[in-house]
């Protein structure tokens, strides 16, 4: 039985080093292209099961946008 992951109808958030928590991000390519327009390309970006996680360090800012894949990994 496949359950869908809880965030967001792209399945993905976004998180500031300040920030507390994570927050869901609706149109993850639109803010993935935005970060790259703005401060460039991504300085790290890990591949595991069933996510894509990219950061950006701009100045002592760290942001960070987590994609997580549409379909179950096992």
């Amino acid at each position: 039985m496949n359950t869908p992951t809880p965030y967001g109808p792209d399945r993905a958030t976004f998180r500031h080093w300040l920030d507390r928590d994570n927050k869901a991000v609706q149109g993850a390519a639109e803010v993935i292209r935005g970060f790259r327009s703005r401060i460039g390309a991504p300085c790290a970006i890990n591949r595991g099961a069933g996510r894509t996680h990219y950061v950006w360090h701009s100045g002592f800012d760290r942001f960070s946008v987590t994609v997580f894949s549409r379909r179950n990994v096992s």
